[in-house]
């Protein structure tokens, strides 16, 4: 057996999904066509659910990839709360920046450009909310900078 779920199973479990707007569908499709990696909508889910409960005043998120991640977690923002999202690659962050103009939340977004190891010492700002996905090599390295 070479499949955790069968077909039936992903079925059921795709039907509790939530009603997404058609910007992170049309993302979904993007990064599938493109090889593009996002979260997995189920974790995208998790991480909506953990900012909700946890109701951080600032988000930062290390990799931006297209802004999946970013729109979603600024939607269940607060009012007044920001993510700051870094992204080193500019042909993402080309795609981000047209993804956030269309979210309706850019005000609550704010992207930022360059290499994670290289901004992060520069921010010198406290968060209450870190969401780290960029290159699996360098976790380690830009996890100290989160403490």
């Amino acid at each position: 057996m070479t499949q955790i779920l069968f077909s039936a199973q992903k079925k059921y479990l795709e039907s509790f999904r939530k009603k997404e707007d058609e910007l992170i569908l049309e993302m979904e499709r993007y990064a599938s066509e493109n090889k593009v990696p996002i979260l997995n909508w189920h974790a995208a889910d998790l991480i909506e659910k953990l900012i909700i409960i946890n109701k951080p005043d600032r988000v930062l998120e290390i990799g931006t990839a297209i802004a999946y991640t970013t729109i979603r977690i600024a939607k269940c923002l607060r009012k007044d709360s920001m993510i700051h999202s870094i992204e080193k690659s500019e042909d993402n962050i080309k795609i981000a920046l047209e993804n956030i103009e269309k979210s309706g939340v850019s005000k609550k977004i704010k992207l930022i450009q360059g290499d994670a190891l290289s901004v992060m010492p520069q921010l010198g700002k406290k968060y209450d909310f870190i969401f780290l996905d960029a290159d699996k090599e360098d976790y380690k390295r830009r996890f100290a900078y989160t403490m």
